[in-house]
């Protein structure tokens, strides 16, 4: 039995997913700003309970699940994105990823950059090379900053550091032969994204870039189930 106290987090939680830094919205943020909105967007919070994370028991769950529906393209979120790598390294019917903000990569042994927020996985070179075979993108929000400034929050310097991990996984991904790639959605013109972009109130446009690389990389055609 775990016991979880009570605690109060709504100023931690609107500076973490990137609403702006309490009280204040960022200029142009996506996030509604109507009260309602932000009353809901709280009840969705969790305990920030870590002790009964296992990464890779929750991979093994969804290897198998694909052993019974077929191919997919898992299309993973946050803390969801380590599961995402740890699965393709377990199942052949994973054939794309699409990873929105993920703050856990995976790395060959040897070639893991230093911890910083989240501690890299580290695997066999062999194992590493599985994510070589499969188109992977990963798609980054607004309001992270792209150097260092001592002005900057902790939780905006956590960003910073989560998407520095992020490129060197792309960078390492295709060195050794693969097709990852990384979107930054302010260098297309689409800005003011949160840690959420699925549910922020240009939605229908993340939803447009998501369709448009599943249809270039042939992933929109697999069979159905």
């Amino acid at each position: 039995m775990v016991t979880i106290p009570p605690m109060t987090q709504d100023q931690f939680f609107f500076n973490l997913y990137r609403l702006g830094e309490w009280p204040d919205y960022f200029p142009g943020v996506q996030f509604p700003q109507d009260k309602e909105s932000l009353n809901q967007y709280y009840r969705q919070m969790t305990p920030d309970d870590m002790r009964t994370e296992d990464p890779n028991r929750d991979a093994t769950v969804v290897a198998e699940l694909l052993e019974r529906i077929g191919e997919a393209t898992l299309i993973t979120h946050s803390a969801s994105g380590g599961r995402g790598w740890l699965t393709r390294l377990e199942s052949d019917k994973v054939k794309g990823i699409v990873n929105y903000e993920g703050v856990q990569y995976v790395f060959p042994e040897g070639e893991a950059p230093p911890p910083a927020v989240v501690p890299p996985i580290e695997v066999p070179l062999a194992e590493f090379k599985k994510l070589t075979t499969i188109p992977i993108q990963i798609i980054f929000g607004d309001n992270i900053p792209q150097g260092a400034d001592p002005a900057s929050s902790a939780p905006l310097e956590a960003w910073r550091q989560i998407f520095i991990t992020a490129k060197l996984f792309v960078d390492t991904v295709n060195a050794h032969g693969g097709t990852a790639e990384l979107l930054y959605l302010p260098d297309i013109g689409v800005t003011g994204n949160t840690h959420f972009p699925f549910s922020d109130l240009n939605n229908e446009k993340i939803a447009d870039l998501l369709s448009g690389y599943l249809a270039e990389k042939g992933l929109d055609r697999m069979g159905s189930h």
